[in-house]
């Protein structure tokens, strides 16, 4: 499912073949396995009728700020908002750590994900080198507070 995902998330953003390079380090099952030690409940599914349709990562990140690092949603379960599920959980775990803010990250062309984002009230923060390509490519960063919400 990631792979899916992110393929119809880059294709035309990322070269075909650091996409592949990305998946293959972060996606494997020992990746995978180091993730779930890492982030635990912070590793989120949705899934209809046992069919998994979506998933999210979220944790503390290295400045030790919460932080949503990952979201996908297969295609044709798009805008049937499991998206917006999977970011309440998130949120929800989030909070449950403690954490003030959540930050995410997303490609600077990535319009569909901008809007989302920006229609859950996460508010930009700035922007920065994303390393997944021997090309720079720009991400911009989100901020939400955690408190109240």
């Amino acid at each position: 499912m990631a792979r899916r995902t992110w393929r119809a998330t880059y294709t035309g953003l990322i070269p075909n073949a650091d996409i592949e390079r990305f998946l293959e380090r972060h996606y494997s099952l020992e990746a995978l396995g180091r993730a779930l030690e890492r982030l635990g409940e912070g590793m989120l599914v949705a899934a209809v009728d046992d069919q998994v349709v979506g998933y999210a990562t979220c944790g503390v990140n290295r400045e030790n700020s919460g932080e949503l690092f990952a979201i996908y949603v297969l295609p044709e379960w798009q805008r049937r908002g499991v998206g917006r599920r999977l970011w309440q959980r998130a949120i929800k775990h989030l909070r449950s750590l403690g954490l003030p803010e959540m930050v995410v990250w997303v490609l600077a062309n990535n319009e569909p994900a901008r809007r989302f984002y920006e229609r859950q009230g996460a508010t930009l923060l700035g922007n920065r080198a994303f390393p997944v390509s021997e090309t720079p490519i720009e991400e911009v960063g989100y901020v939400v507070p955690l408190a109240g919400r």
